[in-house]
């Protein structure tokens, strides 16, 4: 065979391989997606609210064992609960740390529950991003969060944009006046929401923390998030292969 023929001949079994290849990858992908995406509702369904979020929502409500006004007027007791024993708390009312805490957790579960209704099927959150939506569930309530900006966003996979709603959400309605006024309080609790949403294990926080990071415009941002997205989940999908 000559040394003409060798090649051609090498170069017809290589792209032999190559199409054999992309035949198994186009009969397997849809499976490997279904796959993906069972993964994903399988552990959003398990997904419950991680010590970092406990914390977080603890150092900001901390415990009162006596019935107090929150910054809103609405009876508060425990750790930020507005319901003990299965009714609204009143004026007086008093609770212990034990009883705090089953109440802490059953508020807890019932914000999970609506968090996992609320976004749609298949758009995978990280637990940093699970624990950030519990703790703002648990100061606004669930119909607000419901109708946010921040699920509409998540909804459409804009996922900076949706850390960057979570701002919007620092002032409450002076129970007198009935005016909204923006609480020191509140803006510090979006802030540290905020960061913990759009951070994880895998460094996309640090870009978003950088110094040149205000320069960039909000497009900008999505673009370089979308993209890194885009790159993570080809290689997830390879490493499935």
């Amino acid at each position: 065979m000559s040394a003409h023929k060798s090649i051609f001949h090498s170069q017809k079994i290589n792209f032999m391989k190559y199409l054999t290849l992309v035949a198994i990858f186009c009969i397997l992908a849809p499976e490997l997606q279904e796959k993906e995406l069972t993964d994903i509702a399988r552990k959003a369904t398990y997904m419950q609210t991680s010590p970092v979020g406990i914390n977080l929502i603890q150092s900001f409500e901390k415990f009162r064992s006596e019935a107090y006004r929150d910054s809103v007027g609405v009876w508060t007791i425990g750790w930020g609960s507005t319901r003990i024993f299965g009714r609204k708390v009143v004026k007086y009312d008093s609770i212990t740390r034990q009883q705090a805490d089953r109440q802490f957790q059953f508020d807890l579960e019932m914000f999970e529950k609506h968090i996992k209704s609320y976004v749609r099927g298949g758009i995978g959150l990280n637990q940093n991003q699970f624990d950030a939506l519990v703790s703002l569930c648990y100061n606004i309530g669930q119909g607000n969060l419901k109708n946010s900006s921040v699920i509409r966003y998540i909804n459409d996979g804009m996922m900076v944009s949706a850390g960057n709603s979570f701002l919007l959400w620092d002032k409450a309605r002076h129970r007198r006046t009935g005016k909204l006024k923006r609480l020191r309080g509140l803006t510090r609790r979006r802030n540290a929401e905020r960061e913990l949403f759009l951070s994880d294990d895998d460094g996309i926080g640090r870009i978003l923390s950088d110094n040149y990071i205000e320069f960039l415009k909000p497009r900008m941002i999505e673009k370089l998030v979308t993209n890194w997205q885009k790159r993570k989940y080809e290689i997830a999908k390879i490493a499935n292969c």
